[in-house]
């Protein structure tokens, strides 16, 4: 009697466990599809910036790879018990964890550093995960640009179909504004068909972030377009970067002020100097244009007057970094009473309104009306 007990509690045992065992591989098997396919929208499931990933300079795949479990509460509605069960007394628990998905669009890749706008990138990820049109306002220089790339990188994994670059900067026909964003989709193999209804017919039920750059000398038909696109397809964000607003209906405003500057007497300790945005910067772009400079107690008073003289204006210090090549930052300093003649030429890849900082007031200076 005895062992016949114990041997059906051997088999009730076995069977527990091939149940279990099976129990888990399905559930392992739905977690790998369901996690392939959850998508955590951080923009929105964290709009306070909690998990401060604008912040990673240069973050990528390892970034969310690394991420504590914890970014889960951010998104608890998501997974709240979708992955537990029991058998027997045998409890089998997971966890759905957020996947890093393959890149989908046509950003720019950034080859250098991004350096401070702490403030900036928290407030446009505010702005984003409640308003459906940002534009990046500001002068000539002052890295409109290179912010909405930081800020179009570290969101595009929140758009099921990604986030998409337009380059405006070289077109001067405003009829051909909405081509440049048909070919930036894309879309070209219909380019014989009008490049509106393809344009709209394929945003239509996208859920993507469309980002326009360089939309000031184009704002009538930048505007026409952005209008148009909010009002086909409800799940698109659009993003620009502009001298003056689209002033289109929803449009939120964020300008873009130069960096911040050290105080003027120059008598900050060396270590919080450091973390001063307008120094970073120089202190960065000098070190890569030499290979040697650091920030010392002997230059550092030449690095403020350098910054404060270019008002913070990004373009202009990265144009006097790369001098330190052949001048110290003393000699550069000396020399900014010729400012146009001392920064004058910065690379042979950067945009034609970048090579200078008397080709950057030119293209302000053509955007004026008579």
């Amino acid at each position: 009697m005895l062992m016949s007990c114990w041997q059906s509690f051997r088999r009730c045992e076995a069977d527990d466990f091939v149940a279990a065992q099976r129990l888990q591989e399905w559930l392992e098997a739905s977690v790998d599809e369901a996690a392939e396919q959850l998508t955590v929208d951080l923009h929105l499931a964290d709009p306070g910036g909690t998990l401060d990933l604008a912040h990673r300079r240069g973050s990528d795949e390892s970034d969310f790879d690394s991420l504590d479990r914890r970014v889960l509460d951010h998104a608890s509605d998501a997974t709240d018990g979708a992955a537990s069960a029991t058998s027997s007394e045998l409890l089998i628990g997971c966890v759905v964890v957020a996947r890093s998905r393959r890149r989908i669009g046509n950003l720019p890749a950034e080859a250098t550093t991004f350096v401070g706008r702490r403030r900036e990138l928290a407030e446009l990820r505010r702005t984003l995960a409640g308003a459906r049109l940002v534009s990046l306002v500001g002068p000539g220089g002052v890295g409109k640009t290179r912010l909405a790339v930081r800020m179009a990188t570290d969101l595009e994994r929140g758009f099921a179909d990604g986030a998409w670059w337009v380059e405006l900067a070289e077109i001067r026909d405003p009829v051909l504004v909405i081509n440049a964003v048909v070919a930036a989709l894309d879309l070209r193999d219909q380019a014989a068909a009008q490049p509106l209804p393809i344009l709209l017919s394929h945003v239509r039920d996208r859920e993507l972030l469309l980002v326009l750059d360089n939309c000031e000398h184009l704002l009538e038909a930048s505007a026409r377009l952005v209008a148009d696109v909010l009002r086909a397809a409800p799940d698109v964000r659009v993003m620009t970067t502009t001298r003056e607003p689209l002033q289109v209906p929803g449009e939120h405003v964020i300008p873009v002020p130069p960096l911040g500057l050290p105080a003027a007497d120059g008598g900050e300790p060396l270590a919080q100097l450091r973390h001063n945005e307008a120094v970073a910067l120089f202190t960065e772009r000098a070190a890569a244009a030499s290979g040697t400079f650091e920030l010392t107690s002997s230059n550092q008073a030449a690095v403020v007057q350098l910054c404060r003289r270019l008002d913070g204006l990004p373009l202009a210090i990265e144009l006097a970094a790369v001098r330190v090549n052949v001048l110290a930052p003393e000699q550069i300093a000396a020399q900014l009473d010729d400012l146009f003649g001392l920064l004058g030429h910065s690379g042979r890849l950067k945009p034609p309104r970048h090579h200078t900082l008397r080709a950057a007031f030119d293209w302000s200076y053509e955007l004026l009306s008579p």
